[in-house]
């Protein structure tokens, strides 16, 4: 599903039957802005041209053509132009459990894996993986039928501009077997994660995270349908409400209400999964109606609720 997003912008959001376990996100911005959001799957994409801006990890990470997106479910994150200009990238929306899958292959455990950080640089990766994204491009391979994805006005520096000129003209002709492209992906997988995995446990060790703050958001994950308030959250955290609001706002970035709305919305998708009304994933979740639903999601997802609901439907 392909859908203008204003001033010629452009988004399209499918699900390839080839490989049915991914999503596939295509973007094309200059002035949209996600809202602070997270997801359940693992984010992983390549940027095509330009520089997006992506905060993630209490601090900003900028991400210029030819770099990794690599942003792990859970991850608090943003994304805008880096420079102004416009930006065109790729998403695959991969399940914990398929990542889990490959993280395992050979060690004899099941190992969690996560993505160290959320930019990452490698470009022989990144060619191959815009090469799959071309892959999934073929037609008879979309269950939502999408036009030719194509950006809108790029521009930015003479170099940058040959640097993207360079990278995306990379060419990948000719419709390939399924076979071939299942054996390509889980391969590409395997190769990122053995140049880039960490250990769950391991990436831990490296975040600044609070345990109050880790407290605070399974209470919250727990209770997200129910109305909660800034007393219930910060006692869950073991710290005074003025305490507990300064710190999760530097650990996290975005406020505990802010939070809460993006954990519903993640309730709201599972909803809309199982083929619940939009009205009724909405108000199960703890919106207030779908309309309310229905703002926040394009917020934080830059797709609207419809083209969601007929891309996993």
């Amino acid at each position: 599903m392909e859908k203008a997003t204003g001033s010629g912008e452009k988004a399209s959001f499918y699900r390839a039957s080839i490989l049915p376990e991914l999503l596939v996100f295509q973007a094309s911005y200059r002035k949209f802005q996600f809202a602070r959001h997270f997801h359940d799957e693992f984010a992983l994409g390549v940027m095509e041209s330009g520089v997006q801006k992506i905060f993630c990890h209490g601090r900003d990470y900028f991400a210029p053509t030819g770099s990794l997106i690599t942003v792990n479910p859970g991850d608090i994150h943003d994304g805008c132009s880096g420079d102004g200009a416009s930006y065109k990238y790729r998403i695959l929306y991969i399940p914990m459990e398929l990542m889990q899958e490959a993280g395992s292959v050979g060690s004899g455990k099941n190992r969690e894996i996560f993505f160290r950080t959320p930019v990452t640089h490698d470009p022989a990766f990144a060619i191959q993986l815009r090469r799959l994204h071309c892959m999934l491009d073929e037609p008879s391979w979309k269950d939502l039928k999408t036009q030719p994805f194509m950006p809108f006005g790029y521009r930015q520096s003479n170099k940058n501009q040959a640097s993207a000129e360079k990278f995306s003209t990379v060419e990948f002709s000719g419709k390939k077997e399924s076979l071939e492209v299942q054996t390509f992906f889980y391969s590409l997988l395997l190769t990122f994660i053995s140049r880039h995995g960490i250990e769950k446990n391991d990436w831990r060790k490296e975040q600044v995270f609070p345990y109050s703050v880790m407290r605070a958001t399974e209470f919250i994950n727990d209770n997200s349908e129910k109305k909660l308030s800034l007393d219930d959250i910060a006692a869950a955290a073991g710290l005074s409400r003025f305490h507990f609001l300064r710190v999760f706002k530097n650990a996290t970035g975005m406020s505990p209400y802010a939070y809460l709305l993006h954990r519903r919305l993640q309730l709201a998708k599972e909803g809309i999964k199982k083929k619940k009304s939009l009205a009724d994933a909405a108000i199960d979740a703890g919106f207030a109606d779908q309309s309310h639903l229905s703002r926040r999601f394009k917020a934080a997802y830059g797709i609207t609720l419809n083209q969601y609901r007929k891309t996993v439907c």
